[in-house]
């Protein structure tokens, strides 16, 4: 933080505290998990905190209450309607379950060519790809963060 002193009408010395973070720059929801876990891990009140570093209290205040709302809802997927199997039939080898980006999220807030894979025994495997995994991994940050 970046404190300016300027004179005021009646010739009286004001300092103003600048953030070092100006309007043009947004920080991520990534950045802002890191902040808040910081704040957690110091000791500090959400205010002395913020005063620290140059962070508007109701901003960091409204963050925070975000990343909890986040962490609480489960993830929406589309209810998946089995269709009756006969009993020689195979059990289908992908099942795609798509699911709603945030209203948060920035569309580019990921990398459209990363994945994940999960194998559970032999017979069942999920893989989670672009915007699927970025997701699921911003969730269980937040649930992670919440949690300490």
């Amino acid at each position: 933080m970046q404190a300016q002193e300027d004179r005021s009408r009646d010739g009286q010395a004001v300092r103003r505290r600048r953030s070092i973070t100006s309007r043009s720059e947004r920080r991520t929801p990534a950045q802002w998990a890191e902040l808040i876990a910081a704040q957690r891990a110091s000791g500090l009140t959400i205010r002395q905190f913020a005063v620290k570093h140059g962070i508007g209290f109701s901003t960091l205040g409204n963050q925070r209450r975000k990343l909890e709302r986040a962490a609480a809802k489960p993830l929406s997927a589309k209810p998946l309607s089995p269709k009756p199997m006969s009993p020689n039939a195979e059990a289908p080898a992908f099942i795609e379950i798509p699911l709603r980006a945030p209203a948060t999220a920035p569309a580019a807030a990921f990398d459209a060519t990363a994945s994940a894979e999960v194998m559970i025994g032999d017979t069942v495997r999920i893989r989670l790809q672009g915007a699927a995994l970025s997701n699921l991994l911003d969730a269980l940050i937040c649930r992670i963060e919440i949690a300490r």
